[in-house]
């Protein structure tokens, strides 16, 4: 976990120090996305101010024991339909076997593609879901309805009402959506995913070793089970 952190926590420094426009670069697939600080501080004082939303809907959408083995990393596009399917058919098993047993803790990592008009808009939804603790809960129902609301011409609102799950305040989650204050965190999910040459999603990371989500059940798990056995 501290490990991400600090590589997201790079993402943005880089971000903010080089090349503004990292979103338009042609050698990534991902969606264009802003990383401004939306927030209404004094300019003097944005650097330096932490974003508590922001740090909150960054524990949300990570999931396992603290003192797990093996950290894995889950490069996903709400709107992708092999994530779509890797999500409903083969995660329940992962996360039953591994990260409920408290030896695998996972990251979701957003990499929305430019061709998904949606994609960023989902993003938004359910890291505003995460910064209220139900980023899980909120993406199992964006992927469930993602015919729904994938070539929905304005979205926002559909989107916003399918993340508000239960134990999330809708007027909370529709005020974060709006302020688009988490593109920040988004923006910093795809610098860190290009800066790893991950590839397109779905896509998975345990450890350092990479897994196509094309691998059957039982090769992902053998990969997990060499990573907790120290190989």
């Amino acid at each position: 976990m501290h490990r991400f952190i600090a590589l997201l926590t790079l993402s943005v420094f880089a971000l903010a120090c080089g090349d503004r426009r990292a979103g338009t670069n042609p050698r990534t697939s991902a969606a264009i996305v802003s990383d401004s600080d939306v927030r209404r501080l004094p300019p003097e004082r944005k650097a330096t101010v932490p974003d508590v939303m922001l740090s909150a809907a960054d524990r949300g959408r990570m999931l396992g024991a603290d003192s797990a083995r093996v950290q894995m990393y889950i490069i996903s596009d709400l709107q992708c339909a092999a994530c779509k399917r890797w999500h409903t058919d083969v995660w329940p098993s992962i996360r039953a076997t591994y990260v409920d047993q408290g030896l695998v803790r996972v990251t979701f990592v957003h990499y929305p593609l430019r061709d998904h008009a949606n994609a960023v808009l989902a993003a938004n939804a359910a890291q505003c879901a995460s910064a209220q603790g139900q980023f899980w809960s909120a993406i199992n129902k964006l992927f469930e309805t993602q015919l729904l609301w994938a070539s929905v011409s304005a979205p926002t609102v559909l989107l916003d009402s399918l993340a508000a799950v239960p134990g999330v305040d809708i007027t909370t989650l529709r005020n974060c959506t709006a302020s688009h204050r988490v593109f920040r965190q988004i923006r910093a999910d795809i610098n860190w995913a290009d800066n790893a040459k991950l590839g397109v999603p779905p896509m998975i990371l345990v450890g350092t070793r990479h897994v196509s989500v094309t691998a059957p059940l039982a090769a992902i798990r053998a990969v997990i089970d060499s990573a907790l056995a120290g190989k």
